[in-house]
């Protein structure tokens, strides 16, 4: 059957976010291929509605390049791994998981990092940038689907944040202009992944009424994030336009999300003045996680000041505002056992320690944390392994350094080695050298 001629426009007169929201509501797949004006071909793959794939025929954000930026991997450790996955004819992924220098997991995750920035590359494009959409044509089969672990609407909200959109995200608010607006009834903010303060700047009730530039400084927000967080929560129906549509995307929720907590205390409303009463259902998950994040802030800002008994509050909150989050529980073990008189608290802490760096292995700071407990148990060895592999991975981290040369004026012998096959590094998928067939070849 002859392939149905594609859909055109250009990122002029469509914006990868307003494409990205159309293959979204109307739940279609294909392949959308894009020629920059110097010729440069890239394409973005869909299914249902949601970004699956994305390739470059220029080098874009490549696997090899975030290990080194992130400090996961040595360069001699890219170059040494790398020949092996040649050798092994497998994906450099693949490779690194074999190796034990990431885990599956961490390998998902910078794969979906690997991904927003390539969507973010192409989302910054010229624009006079030509697209085309192919319905039903995935022309990178033998390149896997990348892991559901992030929602469509997060993919959107990073894509929306692109610099290039900025002029057309202001033509489209202008039809706006003037109009009493309001968050959907149906709207799941939590799918978006805003931080603490885009989450304060939408449940304010003076954001869609009054002035928001006001708001912005107020919030500590800049302008071009909040212009793109009203222009996304438009576009995709989450705010209300009196079309009685459903918001884009909200029965897309991930599984995780049905585990978190949906009824939200009376303590946590009174906290979030401005929050208007109809909101609360569509707000509750999000201005929960955004509270317990400012209350994570203050507890280590608390503590960093000496404050011990006021930070040890604010952990308290942001642990039960947000239980599943446990980096804020390892802050609250860390405070509980450094107050004088606590040491009983150590056992419970340094197991806590042990499950959280289970989960975050290169999250040095609560690695810090579980050595100075160890310290404290006199655990020497455990600690100064712990205080050379923080030492490695961050040559600035202070305490680190200074504990690790105290203990080795201290100490005759040399300091334990620790093996870094255990520790989570991450990494993207390897690049596949496919070419798209006849689609994407060069004229």
């Amino acid at each position: 059957m002859a392939q149905r001629a594609p859909f055109t426009t250009t990122l002029q007169e469509r914006p990868l976010s307003e494409l990205l929201a159309g293959v979204l509501t109307r739940r279609v797949t294909g392949a959308m291929v894009f020629e920059s004006p110097d010729g440069v071909r890239y394409a973005i793959i869909v299914e249902r509605g949601r970004v699956q794939k994305c390739w470059a025929d220029a080098p874009v954000s490549t696997l090899s390049d975030l290990l080194l930026e992130f400090g996961w991997l040595g360069e001699k450790d890219v170059a040494e791994t790398y020949e092996v996955a040649l050798l092994r004819r497998q994906p450099f992924g693949r490779t690194l998981v074999d190796l034990n220098f990431v885990t599956p997991r961490a390998l998902d995750k910078i794969l979906v990092t690997q991904l927003v920035r390539k969507l973010r590359f192409i989302g910054n494009l010229p624009r006079e940038t030509h697209v085309s959409f192919y319905e039903g044509l995935d022309p990178l089969p033998t390149i896997p689907a990348l892991p559901m672990i992030v929602t469509p609407l997060s993919t959107l909200w990073n894509v929306a944040t692109c610099h290039a959109e900025a002029v057309q995200q202001l033509h489209f608010l202008e039809q706006f202009r003037g109009r009493p607006l309001h968050l959907h009834p149906l709207s799941d903010l939590a799918q978006f992944g805003f931080n603490s303060r885009e989450l304060a700047f939408v449940a304010n009730a003076k954001l869609l009424q009054a002035d928001w530039l006001a708001l912005c400084s107020e919030i500590g927000l800049t302008r071009p994030i909040a212009q793109s967080l009203i222009y996304v929560l438009l576009l995709t129906r989450h705010i209300e336009q009196g079309q009685q549509l459903r918001p884009i995307g909200v029965d897309l929720a991930e599984p995780a999300h049905a585990t978190i907590a949906t009824q939200q205390p009376e303590s946590v409303t009174a906290e979030a003045p401005g929050v208007d009463e109809s909101e609360t259902t569509s707000l509750d998950r999000a201005t929960r996680r955004a509270l317990a994040a400012d209350a994570h802030q203050r507890a280590e800002r608390l503590l960093r000041q000496g404050r011990l008994p006021q930070a040890l509050e604010q952990a308290k909150a942001a642990t039960d505002l947000d239980p599943e989050e446990h980096v804020y529980l390892g802050l609250r073990v860390w405070i509980e056992s450094s107050i004088p008189g606590n040491s009983e608290q150590l056992a419970v802490a340094i197991a806590t320690l042990d499950a959280v760096v289970e989960r975050e292995p290169m999250n040095l700071t609560m690695r810090y944390y579980r050595a100075q407990i160890l310290k404290r148990l006199d655990r020497m060895a455990e600690a100064v392994a712990e205080w050379r592999l923080i030492a490695e991975f961050d040559g600035n981290h202070i305490d680190a350094v200074r504990e690790l040369r105290l203990w080795e004026m201290r100490s005759s012998r040399p300091p334990p080695k620790r093996s870094l096959s255990g520790i989570q590094r991450v990494e993207p998928v390897a690049r596949t050298p496919s070419f798209f067939g006849r689609l994407l070849r060069r004229r």
